[in-house]
């Protein structure tokens, strides 16, 4: 599953729902795309592949002052990290990986 081809399917499907993006489990019923082939390996969250795809307007929003600290992980404008963020960062995957 690559990266390029997820973002593909999330085009598709926002166009096809009346250019509103699909949540994830209705975009994992309508194109088979687990959150395992996603999470932890693109992006660390929905939004982040929504973002990347369709949605480059948005903008993170700071969650704690404690996020500002880089000892607590935050990587977009002080966020608090998610899961998905430690796993890319155990991953060795960055913010911005290049399209596969």
């Amino acid at each position: 599953m690559t990266k390029l081809y997820i973002l593909q399917e999330i085009k598709r499907t926002t166009q096809t729902n009346g250019d509103r993006p699909l949540g994830k489990l209705q975009f994992e019923a309508e194109t088979g795309i687990k959150r395992y082939d996603r999470f932890g390996v693109y992006w660390a969250r929905w939004s982040d592949a929504l973002r990347k795809a369709v949605l480059e307007s948005l903008h993170c929003r700071p969650r704690s002052t404690l996020a500002n600290s880089t000892q607590a992980g935050g990587d977009c404008a002080g966020a608090i990290p998610v899961g998905g963020v430690l796993a890319n960062q155990a991953n060795g995957v960055g913010r911005s990986t290049p399209d596969k």
